[in-house]
């Protein structure tokens, strides 16, 4: 598959990343369950997993695992409004947080959905090593963090709109 776009740490690839499952750090944000997480080779796995942090745990019971319990804050005028996000991180990497408080942009702000907040993505990301694989990638908020972190970074998106704001994004950091 021909890069949607590269730079000297960042590739984008518009397209599916089914099949592409090897990297030193893993980074899942998944839209829906993505099954078996055996299938990931790498020295450690970021996921993403909110509600379905049982089903994931399970799935991998001998690899060492830290837990970052996160609050979500919404502005929901009048009222603010608090959800439980978790993220799990399998193997190599000491993670020296267990839990963060972060806030969810509005929806004006967003340029995702499900749009992850770059402090969040640099404790996590700066505690690992080696080149990053988001096989999600959304708005690219892990491979801004990655770029800016001077590591080499590979993001898979189906959309085309989220490549280009990718895109847009890593051109702002270079």
């Amino acid at each position: 598959m021909k890069p949607f776009y590269q730079d000297e740490y960042a590739t984008i690839y518009h397209g599916s990343s089914e099949g592409v499952k090897s990297a030193d750090v893993i980074v899942l944000d998944p839209p829906d369950y993505i099954g078996n997480l055996k299938d990931y080779e790498c020295k450690t796995l970021i996921v993403f997993c909110g509600k379905r942090v049982i089903e994931y745990i399970r799935q991998l019971p001998k690899r060492k695992l830290h837990l970052i319990g996160c609050n979500r804050l919404h502005a929901i005028t009048p009222r603010l409004a608090i959800s439980n996000d978790y993220v799990l991180v399998f193997g190599e990497s000491q993670i020296g947080f267990r839990g963060a408080l972060y806030n969810v942009l509005s929806f004006e702000e967003r340029l995702h959905p499900w749009e992850r907040p770059e402090n969040l993505m640099r404790r996590i990301l700066q505690e690992t090593k080696g080149d990053i694989l988001d096989p999600f990638m959304g708005s690219g908020s892990t491979l801004v963090v990655g770029s800016k972190l001077k590591r080499k970074c590979i993001g898979y998106e189906i959309e085309e709109n989220f490549c280009q704001i990718t895109a847009r994004r890593l051109e702002e950091v270079r």
